[in-house]
């Protein structure tokens, strides 16, 4: 259904924390005109990449 290497995991434990691979990842993925799903718990930040995403886009 998906495409290996198109898809990709990220997550926050205690001990761990990726969101700054997480937000590289996405910047160095998205294309022209891509459209992406960020699916996580709010711990995760995701409106803090969303945000991110938006400023680069203006």
């Amino acid at each position: 259904m998906f495409p290996i290497g198109h898809v990709f995991y990220f997550k926050k434990t205690a001990d761990e924390d990726q969101f700054e691979a997480m937000m590289k990842q996405v910047k160095e993925s998205l294309g022209a005109n891509d459209q992406i799903l960020l699916k996580g718990s709010n711990s995760m930040n995701l409106a803090k990449l969303v945000e991110s995403l938006e400023n680069e886009c203006k």
